[in-house]
């Protein structure tokens, strides 16, 4: 087995990966009417982003191509090297059988200015996506195609191939900006709302993916850790700083703002926690929360 999805033939007979048809046609046919409806998918979730003129879509969307295919990504090892980067092999599976029918690595490194300062929970996160992108992407990067994007995962893209090489993306100069005096954290909650609504507007229309949301709702809860209402005032928090109380139901953009607010980090026994700051922070947003509801006299 290759890092290519296997393809077998037998006779007129092709079956490729979970798609089975008569003759190399057959597997067109089939594959364009997957592509077809994983477009719809893609424009309707915004699953994509445009750079310089063609549109590359997001891990989001090749699992989601994976999964109408009956194929599941399988992460099989993440490696931390010395200097702080992270290499992942993903492997492609077979749902129907367990079969591993494709693998693909990737690196995300300390030589890259977004991910250099980044904690190492997102470096080692961002390389099982990168890594899940590229074995789709050896596999099945026509039928992406097909659907008319870009074959390379989003991810991969923080420089643009052009020819087969790699070229800096050119970015307009940024417009130097007067930085807002807020003062040293903790933040009151009037100003940390501010803040939080910077950010969002900052974010604009960012894609989060469901590992963050995910990662945002264990890092609201970690705010109020040991407390039986945990997950009350949370909510209330989170209500509080974007109008939703549910991360479910929060835009890209606000789960993208809250998580850079929290900002969780990953101990040395792989545990996360938030930061000291957040923690005083939320329980602030919280405790004026409840003035605001008409409770005079906070608890202790």
């Amino acid at each position: 087995m290759s890092d290519n999805t296997e393809m077998v033939l037998h006779e007129n007979n092709v079956q490729l990966g979970t798609i089975q048809a008569d003759g190399p046609s057959g597997v067109v046919v089939q594959a364009t009417a997957i592509a077809h409806e994983l477009k719809n998918i893609i424009v309707d979730r915004k699953l994509y982003k445009k750079i310089k003129g063609k549109n590359y879509v997001y891990v989001d969307a090749w699992t989601t191509m994976g999964a109408m295919l009956g194929v599941l990504p399988r992460e099989v090892e993440v490696v931390e090297h010395d200097d702080g980067s992270y290499e992942a092999t993903v492997e492609l599976i077979r749902a129907s059988d367990g079969a591993v029918i494709g693998r693909g690595s990737a690196i995300c490194g300390m030589d890259e200015s977004t991910w250099a300062s980044r904690p190492r929970y997102a470096r080692r996160s961002m390389a099982i996506t990168r890594a899940t992108g590229k074995a789709f992407r050896l596999g099945y990067s026509w039928i992406i195609t097909l659907a008319g994007y870009a074959p390379t995962p989003a991810e991969e893209m923080t420089d643009d191939v052009v020819d087969g090489n790699y070229t800096e993306v050119s970015q307009p100069a940024p417009v130097a900006q007067p930085k807002a005096d807020y003062g040293e954290r903790p933040f009151e909650p009037n100003v940390l709302k501010q803040i939080v609504s910077k950010k969002v507007d900052a974010a604009g229309e960012y894609n989060a993916s469901d590992k963050q949301r995910g990662l945002l709702r264990g890092s609201l809860e970690l705010l109020f850790a040991g407390d039986p209402a945990a997950e009350q005032k949370y909510r209330t928090v989170a209500r509080e700083l974007t109008g939703v109380d549910s991360t479910s139901k929060m835009t890209g953009a606000q789960i993208k703002a809250l998580l850079d607010w929290v900002d969780v980090t990953e101990d040395s026994g792989g545990s996360l926690k938030p930061g000291a700051m957040a923690v005083k922070e939320a329980r602030m947003v919280e405790n004026a929360a409840l003035l605001d509801a008409g409770q005079t006299e906070l608890p202790v």
